[in-house]
């Protein structure tokens, strides 16, 4: 697939964001509980099986791939700079890049295996690990959303209809590297699958979600349930 393939005009879609994600004291061992109990407030991240095509034979590549543009180096350096120059905790792990894709302006839509395939794929250079926000986030039943990297090695999903929220808007944690494939398919034969939109990508700038291997320890080592509570994931859980 040749990454230099994509459409100038298509960079007005992504503009940079000032605003940093914070990563405080890990709470796992609660969310551990929660999960044990079967609460019901766990289900932002709860995935329901399936698996994504993975096939990327089925698309063309100039029209599902979005390259956006390096991050501004300063910004990670102020961010950098400004953790040793006050008190606070919380690490400042990760920039928000706006970003504005929806399956019926953007990727490709195929038809494979009685279902409608959508996909697109985004690359946000050097980043450690990418996470995404829906902005708009409400499936009907039959429609369901996958996340992983290129190699399939990476694999969040089935999100669908039970992830809804009241709020409309839901957040997929971060996956390793700089590249992530968003995968919609849909059962419906006329391909009603709800509203989704692609809000935010939470790029990484510090390898804390990137892969280690095993017997590390210290930052980056927590495993996916080891959710912090100032994290996206976490914003259910604030009063606990």
């Amino acid at each position: 697939m040749n990454r230099c393939t994509f459409n100038n005009d298509l960079f007005a879609n992504f503009a940079p964001d000032r605003h940093q994600m914070q990563k405080p004291t890990t709470i796992a061992v609660i969310l551990l509980l929660f999960a044990a109990a079967g609460l019901p407030g766990l289900n932002a991240q709860i995935s329901h099986g399936g698996a994504p095509l993975m096939n990327e034979a089925d698309f063309t590549a100039a029209k599902v791939m979005y390259l956006l543009p390096p991050e501004d180096p300063l910004i990670i350096q102020g961010i950098k700079a400004a953790r040793f120059n006050n008190n606070a905790k919380a690490l400042q792990y990760a920039t928000e890049r706006v970003v504005d894709l929806s399956p019926e302006q953007n990727g490709e839509w195929v038809r494979r295996d009685g279902m409608h395939i959508w996909r697109v794929h985004l690359i946000s250079p050097e980043a450690y690990s990418l996470g995404v926000q829906f902005s708009q986030f409400a499936l009907e039943k039959g429609a369901r959303v996958f996340i992983y990297d290129p190699p399939g090695k990476h694999l969040k999903g089935a999100f669908n209809h039970q992830n809804n929220k009241e709020y409309g808007t839901f957040y997929v944690g971060h996956i390793p590297g700089e590249e992530m494939i968003i995968e919609l398919q849909v059962d419906d034969p006329g391909r009603n699958y709800g509203v989704l939109r692609v809000g935010l990508l939470s790029h990484a700038f510090l390898p804390v979600y990137a892969e280690k291997g095993t017997g590390n320890t210290g930052l980056g080592t927590s495993q996916e349930c080891e959710i912090d509570v100032n994290c996206s994931e976490g914003e259910e859980w604030q009063t606990i």
